[in-house]
């Protein structure tokens, strides 16, 4: 699965179709009030995962969203998915 926030640009999508994961292989989670992946939320889906046996492929972090230029906590998500 590819995780991202609910904020994630479209082509994710293509790309998660490209590759043969479907739409069911992008998970969107939800953003905090200033409009950031909620880190919270992230690792309860993370954890999700890994109960269910889904790999994660990727994490998406998003350096200035289409609609608020809102910038993901880059440094964090790159620990987490470390």
């Amino acid at each position: 699965v590819i995780l991202g926030s609910s904020l994630m640009h479209y082509s994710i999508d293509k790309a998660a179709d490209i590759l043969g994961l479907g739409s069911d292989g992008v998970i969107r989670v939800g953003c905090d009030s200033r409009g950031r992946i909620d880190l919270s939320k992230l690792a309860k889906e993370i954890a999700a995962c890994h109960e269910r046996g889904d790999r994660v492929l990727a994490i998406v972090g998003i350096a200035g969203t289409t609609e608020s230029g809102a910038i993901d906590p880059l440094q964090e998500l790159a620990r987490m998915a470390r």
